[in-house]
């Protein structure tokens, strides 16, 4: 018996689209509400960092460094690169102060 191999890029298709992925709580100390993002949300901002990755000629096998806030930005670029069969590499991001 062989398992099915699936991208983990994909991890948000199985899930209802109007259900909230993500809640993004990085700006409360500026006062700023929480972020919240669906699973069809998180799905599509993913796909579209695919496809502008793919553009700048990103492929399978190639590193991609991101540099972000732990925010939910970050996930959607982490799941984009994966989309695109890259690999990401997490650069460490230090706010001021």
């Amino acid at each position: 018996m062989t398992a099915a191999v699936r991208n983990i890029g994909t991890i948000a298709d199985d899930a209802d689209r109007d259900s909230i992925a993500v809640i993004d709580l990085a700006d409360l100390n500026n006062g700023a509400e929480p972020v919240t993002r669906t699973y069809g949300e998180l799905t599509d901002r993913s796909r579209a960092v695919a496809r502008g990755l793919a553009k700048a000629g990103i492929g399978p096998g190639q590193r991609v460094g991101l540099v972000s806030f732990n925010r939910s930005d970050y996930l959607t670029a982490l799941l984009g690169t994966m989309l695109v069969g890259a690999v990401a590499v997490p650069l460490r991001a230090e706010r001021d102060g």
